[in-house]
């Protein structure tokens, strides 16, 4: 059987629990001698979703894929599947192998390898103090030593929260002092009835968005 014959293909790189697809072409002239394909699923990979697929079967880890739905005015058939990662892993990349079997209706077979890459951040501490000691600054910001490392690919957000005895006591957000002022600078927060046109204000999007997160949490 011609390798040509058969197309699989899916992105270069995913980061962890990202959606990845998996997209299967079969030229017309051997398309009608596939009785079933079969996708091999690391313990590793979770099968989402499937595309243009009308009947398959999952069981091992083992996608049975027996009936797709055919493409009339193509020169070729399309189907594909969906999988993510179970957990995430420690290593800052992994090729994980997923192997697709054409099983022919003569007892041939013809297996084809899609390498799902798996790229993933990690952020450590380069260096940081072991005891840290507040004081009130008059001039200017207090600076903490801390530094960190990051490797890997992929973003990460950093939040800090302060704790005494397990009790949260940190709240709010510099940027969510900062947008209150703006309200109330702007004359958004007026106490008394509003009798005229009063001052225009405009808010970026984007702060809208990251203090709307800040408050769901």
């Amino acid at each position: 059987m011609q390798v040509a014959k058969f197309d699989v293909r899916c992105p270069p790189w995913a980061l962890p629990r990202e959606e990845v697809p998996i997209q299967i072409k079969m030229e017309k002239t051997v398309a009608d001698d596939v009785d079933s394909v079969v996708l091999d699923l690391p313990p590793c990979l979770h099968l989402a979703d499937t595309i243009n697929i009308l009947n398959h079967t999952m069981a091992g880890g083992k996608v049975v894929v027996k009936e797709i739905d055919r493409a009339s005015l193509s020169e070729y058939d399309y189907f594909g599947v969906v999988v993510t990662t179970t957990e995430p892993f420690e290593d800052l990349s992994r090729d994980v192998p997923v192997k697709v079997s054409f099983l022919m209706k003569d007892g041939s077979a013809d297996t084809h390898v899609a390498p799902v890459r798996i790229f993933r951040p990690r952020l450590e501490f380069d260096d940081a103090p072991d005891t840290l000691t507040l004081k009130n600054v008059e001039h200017g910001e207090y600076s903490i030593p801390i530094r960190l490392k990051f490797s890997g690919f992929g973003d990460i957000t950093v939040r800090c929260r302060c704790t005494i005895g397990g009790r949260l006591v940190s709240y709010g957000t510099s940027l969510m002092d900062e947008i209150l002022r703006r309200i109330m600078r702007g004359g958004m927060a007026n106490r008394g009835p509003n009798t005229g046109p009063g001052p225009r204000v405009e808010v970026d999007p984007s702060q809208v968005q990251l203090v709307t997160e800040e408050f769901r949490d």
